[in-house]
């Protein structure tokens, strides 16, 4: 079954639920599925009328809106390729996939890194049109430029037998989307991804993510992100849920109060903002407060059933509940995927009362391998594999993967594609793992991403930065040392927090370089590594860290739009800073 089918499987199922709710300046709107289904079918239309036909690549740079949902569907339905962007990309990195994939329609809302209306058409000569979601002035005279209620209003001219003709010509094995890896090194890979891959991916998470038409999941993650389009969109549409778009990430304290969702989706780093804003909310508290706090998480982390234990009851009466209130109050289940989860956070998630199930990935994995379940979630490990899915651990470590849901190939990259799979057909993930005796599966870090001293010891760097970063007073934190004699730590501060801080003891600074130089500030985070270090190998200890006064960002090229650390340029454009570390 192609994914257009199994879409309008569910319109047919579920036509009066409600299917996305958006919010606009009025309130919140909302389409049921009949209508979300009407949607799709009028934009389907129009770009059969527009001259696309199967295999046709469609690209959507934009931010969570439901047109970005319509404008996907309306693609595959008719064998088009949808090639999503991350709106944060840079106008080079877009350049190169709209090049790359040949792409013959960019799909595109205001406010995004791509100013179309001041790039050159000669530029993109395989793009025929652009449509624009928030129609700007100036650009209704270029036919090469459309708004999307254009689209939908040149559909009415194509039979509506067009789309289910053009839909029957799709089979399962055809590519239905090019999705380009964020890359922490070298330009970005179109991954192919057939309909058979994203579909049976959305179907067997079913199974791991307990989901029916009473959910209702808040959609923060970005669209073009591997785990929230076939997770977040495609099993949520397929299992007749309801999506609500959150109005962007700074937004989402306030859109889960209005939400209320039972679901919600996250990366690591979202995770540890939540528990970072709790914690200093918490320190704010009286002293017995604070420990009454402390103490209450303590005895829930241990405890078996919570309903059994008074000190649990009521601890979660005098702290939980609240916590849980602040994520709207129903929710039961948090994905979280997209880099590694601290354990210690998916473990106070747990004692507040919020299911944290972590969950392992790739883009070329369409994407999720596994994933812990409701019923058997293990904190530190991302899971047993999901059905239909085998994994193994090659003789040096490599976590290995096949199944229905591993990716065609590289597009135009023949030679990639050969390098990542084994002669039996295994795709070579590229990160080092264990698997435990109950099959729970423990990624330990990146293959490429691991650091050799001088003195040969190996030191996986991302377990480090996730404990450094359970600390509020950071917000960033880059482990280094290869080739070294010891290990350090480039760490940017919770610059909220350490100036409140700092403020509170009369401590002056002009600039944030004159904060992280201070000799007081610079105490602290002493003593953090002190407390880091304790009960670590010798080889495994930071003995000195650095300071920055700029945070990493993704417009800048240091973190990827999954918010991975880019460590190539990371170390490029602090070698000074760097190379001191270790004199």
């Amino acid at each position: 079954m192609n994914l257009g089918e199994r879409f309008f499987q569910t319109v047919s199922t579920h036509a009066d639920r409600k299917a996305l709710r958006w919010k606009e300046e009025n309130g919140w709107r909302s389409w049921t599925y009949a209508e979300m289904g009407d949607q799709v079918r009028k934009y389907a239309r129009g770009l059969l009328a527009l001259g696309l036909s199967k295999g046709d690549r469609v690209a959507i740079l934009s931010r969570n809106r439901p047109e970005w949902a319509v404008a996907d569907l309306g693609a595959v339905s008719i064998g088009c390729v949808t090639v999503p962007i991350y709106s944060t990309s840079t106008p080079e990195t877009i350049r190169h996939i709209l090049d790359h994939s040949e792409s013959r329609i960019l799909v595109l809302s205001a406010g995004d890194s791509f100013d179309w209306s001041r790039s050159r058409r000669e530029q993109f000569p395989r793009l025929d049109h652009v449509i624009l979601l928030d129609p700007a002035p100036g650009n209704s005279k270029d036919p090469g430029i459309r708004s999307f209620s254009d689209i939908m209003g040149m559909g009415q001219g194509v039979p509506a037998e067009d789309v289910e003709k053009a839909m029957d010509r799709v089979d399962a094995s055809d590519i239905s989307t090019l999705m380009y890896t964020s890359g922490t090194t070298g330009k970005p890979k179109g991954v192919m991804l057939t309909h058979r891959n994203v579909e049976t991916n959305a179907s067997s998470m079913t199974g791991c993510y307990p989901v029916g038409p009473s959910d209702v999941v808040l959609s923060s993650l970005p669209m073009s992100h591997a785990f929230e389009r076939t997770i977040g969109m495609y099993m949520m549409l397929f299992a007749g849920a309801e999506i609500a778009y959150a109005e962007s990430l700074a937004t989402v304290p306030q859109n889960l109060l209005e939400v209320r969702p039972t679901i919600m989706l996250a990366v690591p780093r979202m995770l540890e903002k939540f528990y970072g804003r709790i914690h200093e909310a918490m320190d704010q508290k009286p002293t017995l407060i604070r420990w009454l706090f402390k103490r209450s998480v303590r005895h829930a982390e241990k405890c078996r059933c919570r309903t059994l234990c008074p000190w649990v009851r009521g601890s979660d009466r005098l702290f939980f509940k609240k916590i849980r209130e602040r994520m709207g109050g129903r929710m039961r289940l948090i994905g979280s995927g997209g880099a590694a989860l601290s354990e210690g956070i998916a473990r106070f998630f747990g004692a507040v009362g919020l299911n944290v199930l972590q969950g392992y990935g790739l883009t070329e994995t369409s994407p999720v391998m596994a994933a812990n379940r409701p019923d058997r979630n293990r904190f530190g490990t991302v899971g047993p594999a999901i059905p239909d899915v085998d994994i193994k651990i090659a003789d040096d470590g490599e976590v290995l993967v096949r199944g229905p849901n591993v990716m065609k190939g590289y597009y135009k990259d023949a030679g990639a594609t050969a390098e990542v799979f084994t002669p039996g057909g295994w795709f070579k993930t590229g990160d080092i793992g264990e698997i435990d005796a109950d099959g729970f599966l423990r990624i330990t870090d990146r293959k490429k991403e691991m650091i050799k001293t001088s003195g040969g010891k190996y030191i996986a760097p991302q377990p480090m930065e996730n404990e450094l970063k359970l600390s509020p007073l950071i917000e960033q934190a880059c482990i280094v040392g290869e080739g070294q004699k010891y290990v350090a730590a480039l760490i940017v501060p919770n610059f909220s927090l350490l100036e409140t801080r700092t403020r509170e003891e009369g401590i002056q600074a002009a600039t944030r370089g004159d904060l992280v130089a201070n000799s007081t500030v610079r105490e602290w985070y002493s003593d953090l590594i002190k407390k880091f270090n304790e009960n670590r190998a010798s080889y495994e200890t930071i003995k000195r860290f650095e300071l920055l006064s700029d945070e990493w960002t993704i417009q800048d090229g240091e973190i990827t739009p999954t918010l991975k650390l880019r460590r190539k340029v990371i170390a490029e454009r602090h070698a000074t800073a760097i190379e001191n570390l270790f004199r």
